[in-house]
């Protein structure tokens, strides 16, 4: 299939790599066993903060981060009530305000709570938005590692530098094995088909 469209989004190579052997855009969306670039290309179509599309993105990206709290610890609770603020600023019921001190509260804990913090913020910052929203489930992908997610995914201005910090995040897969890690992406690939039954247009 032409992936012109998908390059000029700057996608990764090995994602680009994979579409050019699909027999077509909608067949690939539904097949994708990779539930990060699937949310990388969400975030790439997503609206500003506290537009329906971007609370709708959060609500995907809060299901996938969940995949995490087996890893979250003694952090599970503060994870759980980021999460619950998460669905409750989806369901309109908090501002963007009242999520920002969500994640500030689970930012002040350490390890697995960065995770909770960064989609959270990434819900509510209005800094290269989409990109963030994106960037922040993705990771998810290795849960194993989410003490090792910076917050400054959460709040970067340049859409490649918040690509570039969850490459790097990834690349420290060698604490997760390859197995789960899959396991995990695959997982995270049927969330979102849940949420986006159908691939944005391009």
């Amino acid at each position: 299939m032409n992936t012109d469209k998908i390059e000029e989004l700057n996608a990764c190579d090995d994602a680009v790599k994979w579409l050019k052997e699909q027999e077509s855009y909608e067949q690939a969306w539904q097949d994708c066993k990779r539930g990060d670039w699937m949310l990388w290309l969400l975030g790439k179509k997503a609206g500003p903060v506290d537009s329906q599309s971007r609370k709708d993105l959060a609500l995907c990206c809060c299901d996938e981060a969940e995949l995490s709290l087996p890893y979250a610890g003694k952090n599970k609770d503060v994870c759980e009530r980021t999460y619950r603020a998460i669905r409750d600023y989806h369901a309109g019921k908090l501002t963007v305000e009242d999520l920002r001190a969500a994640a500030d509260a689970a930012y002040s804990v350490a390890d697995a709570a960065y995770l909770a913090a960064c989609v959270a913020y990434s819900a509510s910052v209005a800094t290269d938005a989409a990109a963030v929203v994106a960037d922040a489930a993705a990771v998810v992908a290795d849960a194993a590692v989410v003490a090792c997610v910076a917050y400054s995914a959460s709040v970067a201005t340049d859409a490649a530098a918040v690509v570039a910090d969850a490459a790097a995040v990834v690349a420290d897969a060698a604490v997760v094995a390859d197995a789960a890690r899959k396991k995990i992406l695959n997982e995270a690939a049927d969330i979102v088909r849940k949420h986006y039954p159908e691939p944005p247009e391009l």
